[in-house]
């Protein structure tokens, strides 16, 4: 299982098959579906089968598994895609449970993720959209090396935009 990148307290690597209800559990809490987008069982499971399948298409879109290094516990998701809503950007966006917000997990995989995102992958930008309530994405946006710019229609609804850009490449 490759591992993406890994900070103090976490690993981000390649889901397992096997991890499917793991993935889809965290997407039918309400409290995290309260800042994300609904979608159904069925859908979720689809969204993690492709996700296995493009792992080795090196484009470094897909979504990863977020894992406790001290416990092995599945933390949540994060993933890289095609922003449909801006043809050309690369979305980065991620979730997690309940029990692991406010504990700086979400800042420490930003981190490494926009990392891994500018460095390794060499993307010429990253962007992400968040609800307009969930100030603490925000701000794990924001310590991620984002900067909040003007809000968009992404997602059927007017969101709050970040965007970094790559100033290796």
């Amino acid at each position: 299982m490759p591992i993406i990148a890994q900070t103090p307290r976490l690993i981000i690597r390649e889901f397992l098959p096997e991890e499917e209800d793991n993935f889809v559990e965290l997407h039918k809490d309400e409290q995290v579906l309260k800042y994300i987008p609904r979608r159904s069982e069925e859908e979720n499971r689809k969204l993690f089968k492709e996700s296995l399948e493009i792992y080795n298409d090196g484009t470094g879109l897909s979504r990863w598994g977020m894992f406790d290094k001290a416990t092995g516990d599945f933390v949540g998701a994060c993933l890289f895609r095609p922003a449909k809503e801006a043809p050309g950007k690369i979305e980065f966006g991620y979730s997690m449970h309940v029990k692991y917000w406010g504990k700086g997990l979400a800042t420490e995989m930003a981190l490494a993720m926009i990392d891994w995102g500018l460095t390794k992958m060499q993307f010429p930008s990253i962007s992400a959209v968040t609800h307009p309530d969930n100030m603490p994405s925000q701000k794990v946006l924001l310590k991620a090396g984002l900067q909040q710019l003007d809000d968009v229609f992404w997602h059927g609804q007017t969101l709050p935009y970040f965007e970094i850009v790559n100033s290796v490449i």
